[in-house]
């Protein structure tokens, strides 16, 4: 999920956003939810970085 989630993150960010609406995730979900975006987030910099 995560290696998807690294090569297009736009559905894997659209796709939590759907999920956490139509179904009711539990408090521990979102937050390994969140802690994979952010990481995510992190990759995306540095990449952004290296990548200028």
């Amino acid at each position: 999920m995560l290696r998807i989630a690294v090569r297009r993150h736009g559905f894997f960010y659209a796709e939590i956003r759907i999920r956490q609406q139509v179904f009711p995730v539990s408090a521990l979900r979102k937050q390994k939810i969140r802690r994979s975006m952010l990481s995510l987030k992190r990759l995306e910099s540095k990449m952004k970085i290296m990548g200028s």
